[in-house]
């Protein structure tokens, strides 16, 4: 949660860079700056952009790169190549805003795209704060550093990721990473089609489905992960070409500022409101299982591209045999946070599955279930229910079908407020009984 009390500006870190679950080879940091400002105040011109020694400016588009000693003049121009890409892509065909101009501070009202020799190992690039670009304090304007070093295959990820961040600027300041990083790192397969390394960040957030949705990690690339959800809501919601995620910041740079977030009050408004909202993010569930090892074609467009290591963590695995099994949660779940409970079976033994959940909080839950056969998948629509008092789940599934994937989401209370806080996970336990027929 941002806080108007901050009286100078702040650079934050919103990512640290760790090996990506799946690869380390295949993923890369892009850092995005934040800058922080009180509410009675403007803070001076922030401008730490590093020198350089020759540019390029663009024929096409309002972008200009720059170079420091040391990079390839064939590299820069590289850059400025798949910069016009991306803005070709974001705001000409997915009719996002333009970066709003920088007042020549570069030497233009350009963007500048600055590639460099000085950022440390494993960042990419980051995206930097400049000045507000009016007295609102609502939006800003920026530039942006590319690492000189970059893989091949990852340049052209690397600059639509960070171009985006300068198209958010031009909406609104005020929000952060889970809204900033996930839909910067799932704009890249609109840009890039072709490009791998996005949904390598997926196992950061599915490997912790108990977080909420708006936590923010300060230990490893959740937010970036985060992107899981905006293909989600792109693909369910919309037509998969953004409209719905560029409704989203369009709603946000209505806001009269506060200086804080607004992005999950206004994502539940957007889809109509809290029963709406725990609907989708219960379908959400099914979804996110739908993926890697349990690919069904019939979710995700491009999920048969991800292999197993964007599988959710399943909280307990009933292997073939086990009669009976109970616990309590390892991590507990948050407010918009889910738990996975699997039942393998033997096809030439059919079980019924006796499941039975309490949470401890009294807030809002839901309960579906995923049926996995080698024919596809069969859904048991989300059932809503109250915490503190068990719910149970009494299944005979056909004899084909080997998998029984209980899918708990938890909405959090009246009081419940993402943009505002952090709400601690929530403790549950649970029971499993099988019966072999």
């Amino acid at each position: 949660m941002r806080t108007s009390a901050i009286l100078l500006s702040l650079w934050t870190a919103l990512d640290i860079w760790h090996p990506p679950v799946a690869n380390a080879a295949d993923v890369i940091q892009c850092n995005f700056r934040d800058s922080l400002a009180d509410g009675n105040r403007k803070l001076p011109r922030n401008d730490w952009r590093p020198p350089s020694i020759g540019s390029f400016d663009s024929a096409k588009v309002p972008i200009t790169v720059h170079w420091q000693k040391g990079v390839k003049e064939e590299y820069a121009k590289q850059i400025l190549t798949y910069a016009e890409d991306a803005w070709d892509v974001e705001v000409n065909q997915m009719k996002f805003r333009a970066p709003l101009p920088d007042h020549g501070i570069g030497g233009s009202d350009n963007l500048d795209i600055y590639v460099v020799t000085t950022l440390p190992h494993g960042v990419g690039g980051y995206t930097g704060f400049s000045d507000f670009a009016d007295a609102t304090q609502k939006t800003v304007y920026g530039y942006i550093n590319i690492s000189n070093i970059l893989e091949p295959a990852y340049i052209r990820g690397v600059v639509a990721h960070e171009f985006f961040h300068t198209i958010q600027m031009a909406y609104t300041w005020w929000e952060e990473a889970p809204l900033l990083e996930g839909t910067a790192t799932w704009v890249v397969d609109h840009v890039v089609p072709d490009e791998k390394f996005y949904w390598h960040y997926f196992p950061y957030f599915n490997s912790k489905p108990y977080h909420s949705l708006n936590f923010t990690s300060q230990a490893d690339a959740y937010q970036y992960g985060n992107a899981l959800w905006f293909t989600y809501l792109d693909e369910h919601l919309g037509r998969g070409d953004g409209t719905v995620v560029r409704q989203l910041f369009e709603t946000l740079a209505k806001l009269p500022v506060d200086y804080r977030s607004h992005y999950f009050e206004t994502l539940k408004a957007q889809v109509g409101g809290d029963a709406a909202m725990q609907k989708i993010y219960a379908e959400f569930g099914f979804w996110r299982v739908a993926l890697g090892s349990r690919e069904d074609h019939k979710h995700f467009a491009k999920g048969a591209d991800w292999n197993k290591s964007v599988d959710p963590t399943i909280e307990f695995n009933a292997p073939p045999g086990l009669t009976t099994g109970s616990g309590q949660g390892s991590n507990g779940i948050e407010p918009y946070g889910q738990a996975f409970f699997s039942v393998a079976r033997d096809n030439l033994k059919p079980v019924r599955s006796h499941f039975t959940f309490a949470g401890t909080s009294s807030g809002d839950y839901s309960i579906g279930v995923i049926l996995r056969s080698p024919t596809g998948n069969s859904l048991i629509e989300p059932q809503p229910f109250k915490g503190g008092n068990p719910i149970t789940l009494d299944l005979e599934p056909a004899s084909d079908v080997n998998e029984v994937l209980f899918a708990i989401s938890y909405f959090g209370d009246a009081n419940t407020d993402l943009d505002l806080n952090r709400f601690p996970a929530q403790g549950y336990v649970y029971q499993l009984d099988n019966t072999t027929n």
